[in-house]
């Protein structure tokens, strides 16, 4: 089994979402041991971070990480994700519009369908014409997605696969991907997809926005306003 060790301290974290699947990039020490760069977290846009950090050489502060780069980009990036309680807790109930949502329901559901995970990101590669995800388990009930270079060239695509991967916890492969996705309506991602889904169509028609990193003039900037919902496709 892959070893993924999480030493980072969650707790220095001011996070925007705070509980359900969190995420966090790894540096590969062995082709079985891998270590995470950042802490684990719910709030996706921390790997908004990480990912400016490593293309511009910067350091960067942002809503209580400081990261700078250390060199984990190569052919494939390493993507750790995981369902996480809230800071503090031992897990989560959550009542929401579709039902409720539980911390140990939530963590059976990933494990089974990690794998259909993957299915969905492929998917979405083939038309994309990049090379294809394998995700894995790790140890403690974490995952590990290999991605291709390709989804950490620009911020607004690794948003867009963290996302994909958070969506995917809930395929189970009884549809076709594309009909899941066209008919995703589940309450945690719903709003951010309704807003992404005319841009992977773009994308998957041949568009893909440039994104200069140094566009961002601000920390903030890089944080809150780079991802696949913030950037404008026109």
């Amino acid at each position: 089994m892959i070893k993924i060790t999480d030493s980072q301290n969650r707790s220095i974290l001011a996070e925007g979402r705070n509980y359900q699947m969190g995420f966090a990039f790894c540096k590969k020490v062995t082709d079985k041991k891998f270590e995470t760069v950042q802490p684990i977290s719910p709030c996706k846009d921390y790997l908004n971070d990480v990912v400016y950090s490593e293309h511009t050489g910067k350091k960067i502060t942002a809503c209580g990480l400081k990261y700078e780069k250390t060199g984990i980009f190569g052919d494939n990036a390493y993507l750790a994700f995981k369902i996480q309680p809230r800071q503090n807790d031992k897990g989560y109930e959550i009542k929401q519009t579709n039902g409720v949502r539980e911390y140990n329901k939530d963590k059976e559901n990933l494990s089974k369908n990690y794998k259909n995970i993957q299915t969905l990101l492929n998917y979405v590669e083939e038309g994309l014409k990049v090379e294809k995800t394998k995700v894995v388990k790790g140890s403690d009930d974490t995952f590990l997605a290999k991605a291709d270079k390709f989804w950490t060239s620009k911020i607004y695509l690794t948003s867009l696969y963290s996302l994909l991967i958070r969506m995917g916890q809930f395929y189970d492969g009884k549809k076709s991907p594309k009909e899941f996705l066209d008919s995703y309506n589940d309450s945690l991602d719903l709003g951010l997809w309704q807003n992404a889904k005319i841009k992977v169509e773009k994308m998957l028609g041949g568009h893909l926005p440039e994104q200069p990193f140094d566009t961002f003039k601000t920390n903030s900037d890089v944080h809150f306003n780079s991802g696949i919902v913030a950037t404008k496709f026109d």
